[in-house]
């Protein structure tokens, strides 16, 4: 009998001592875990080994361009500065040229670069979400080398540079407007 008592003695002593655990160790009795690290969402384009961009409004009217640019991981890349814009306007597909020796598919163009390392009279301007950037340009005037209306279709071209590499270079079509295609 004396081995039963004990026994149950021991299993209540037990389960008391269990009861009085708390798995909160925040009042400085235990081990505290840390966090793991928090993976950074976004990288500096000088540090980048690749740059994509993606396209995200362009406003044939005002030139207006909003894009993000991110690596190939899909992080979110800052402090892009250096770049070169360049915009195209083309007649529309069916009229040609009245003039003999002009173009067959003529068109104007209008270019914007910036360098860090020199003046930059319109930098890229940051947007809230990292990686976003916004590009108003002053001085497009479509009607300024052509025949006042002739300009009726529209693409932008833009690279963005980091400290050793670039984007690819793609022509992209307006998101809005008559020019849209």
């Amino acid at each position: 009998m004396k081995i039963s008592y004990l026994s149950l003695l021991l299993g209540s002593a037990l389960l008391l001592g269990g009861c009085g655990s708390d798995d909160d160790n925040s009042n400085g009795g235990g081990e505290i875990t840390p966090p793991p690290p928090v993976e950074k969402p976004s990288q500096d384009i000088a540090e980048a080994s690749s740059i994509e961009l993606t396209l995200n409004s362009f406003d044939p009217d005002s030139g207006q361009v909003t894009f993000a640019l991110q690596n190939a991981e899909g992080k979110a890349l800052t402090n892009a500065a250096k770049y070169q814009i360049t915009y195209f306007g083309y007649p529309a597909e069916e009229q040609a040229s009245t003039k003999p020796k002009a173009w067959k598919r003529w068109h104007v163009t209008y270019g914007y670069s910036c360098d860090p390392a020199t003046e930059c009279a319109e930098p890229l301007q940051a947007l809230d979400s990292a990686g976003s950037y916004s590009f108003s340009p002053s001085g497009l005037d479509w009607d300024a080398n052509a025949t006042s209306g002739a300009v009726s279709r529209y693409k932008v071209a833009i690279e963005v540079f980091g400290t050793e590499i670039s984007n690819e270079l793609t022509l992209y079509s307006p998101t809005t407007g008559e020019g849209a295609n």
